[in-house]
């Protein structure tokens, strides 16, 4: 009876900090943030001229970044641009302890792996390399490279006894991915988690069996809950993705259609609890192709790949220089289809033009730093 005590009280313990202990633990995880910066390796926002200018500093590990959009707008692409960006910098450092993970609750794997190696042949400029098998093979070999773990279902395995993808398998997965690296002695850092997407996980009545009132909603806040619980075990940053409304009541206005925090679909818990938070929105989805918009004082006009971003989110503050993070701001980007990667415009009114030149291109033109910030 006396150890159960202890024992409660250890738990207790937990919770208060000290003067000393909460300096202690702040300098010790600013410190660590900062070390993870400078070598490159924290998950960086992966457009760098809007990270750098605005800003968006790099997701800490326990931290969750929302990506929000209604359906076909977009989200999806944006996580695999950003897991791109993320391989990218793995390898440019040569680490072989650092990894990603990639929950999926609707997507097969195999779906997931075919999109990235047609983006790594676009990307590459050879497109038509992956009709040819030793094209096919030489891209395989360089995805496999990084280590990019997939967790959720596959066609191989389709007939095989596999566990339900909900919340608690996500999380007993990415402890198991970490016991058969420790088994193979290389050290395992989460370099980020991305969960695609919240609402479609699966039922988990694990997590479910007390609560009494089972409503989807309710499931919803739950897994948001213990994604973030998940993040701050391994620990990790994790990027969640969450699908919006189709009837949006936050958005600023009929000609910008970007969601705001509570269009989140079927939870409010995501707006409350997540670190940071994006929104996408494709104008074509929504209005005529090569309509002229207006809203407030800037006008653009409908192209295929234009998308509207907006961060409706930025909790905590900067690890670097320690000043509050903004929140509010819009800025329009161009898609490539092709390759997946999304490209930031310097003027909403660029769209107007035949060709729509990113910012990056125009200031390198230019003979300007193309990273710098835009008032410059």
């Amino acid at each position: 009876m006396k150890s159960q005590l202890v024992s409660e009280t250890e738990k207790l313990d937990r919770l208060i900090y000290s003067p000393t202990d909460a300096v202690t633990a702040t300098t010790q995880y600013i410190e660590s943030n900062r070390q993870a910066i400078e070598s490159g390796l924290g998950l960086l926002f992966p457009i760098d001229s809007i990270a750098q200018e605005y800003p968006i500093p790099p997701i800490t590990p326990g931290s969750v970044f929302t990506v929000e959009a209604v359906t076909s707008h977009g989200k999806s692409t944006f996580k695999e641009f950003w897991i791109g960006n993320a391989a990218d910098r793995i390898r440019g450092n040569e680490s072989n302890e650092h990894v990603i993970i990639s929950i999926s609750a609707e997507d097969m794997v195999e779906e997931q792996m075919a999109d990235t190696m047609r983006r790594e042949a676009a990307i590459r400029g050879d497109v038509e390399s992956v009709t040819m098998q030793d094209g096919l093979l030489e891209i395989a070999a360089h995805i496999g490279s990084v280590p990019i773990y997939y967790i959720g279902m596959s066609i191989a395995r389709a007939g095989m006894d596999v566990p339900p993808m909900n919340m608690t398998n996500a999380w007993l997965a990415c402890e198991r991915i970490k016991e058969r690296r420790k088994d193979k002695n290389i050290n395992t850092v989460f370099m980020g988690v991305f969960l695609d997407y919240i609402q479609a996980m699966d039922l988990d009545k694990e997590l479910m069996a007390t609560v009494a009132d089972k409503r989807r909603h309710l499931q919803v806040s739950k897994d948001f809950k213990t994604f973030r619980r998940l993040c701050a075990s391994l620990p990790a940053p994790g990027v969640c993705l969450a699908q919006c409304k189709t009837v949006l009541s936050y958005a600023p206005g009929k000609n910008m259609q970007t969601p705001g925090l509570l269009d989140i679909q079927e939870s409010s818990a995501i707006a409350q609890h997540t670190d940071r938070a994006i929104s996408l929105w494709m104008p074509k989805n929504t209005h005529s192709m090569n309509e002229v918009l207006e809203h407030g004082n800037m006008k653009f006009k409908v192209i295929p790949n234009l998308v509207w971003m907006r961060c409706t989110k930025q909790r905590g503050r900067d690890p670097l220089t320690l000043k509050g993070l903004p929140s509010g701001r819009h800025w329009p980007l161009l898609l490539n289809f092709d390759t997946g990667e999304y490209y930031q415009i310097d003027k909403p009114e660029d769209t107007l033009m035949v060709d729509v030149q990113t910012r990056y291109e125009r200031r390198i033109a230019q003979g300007k730093d193309p990273l710098a910030d835009s008032s410059m």
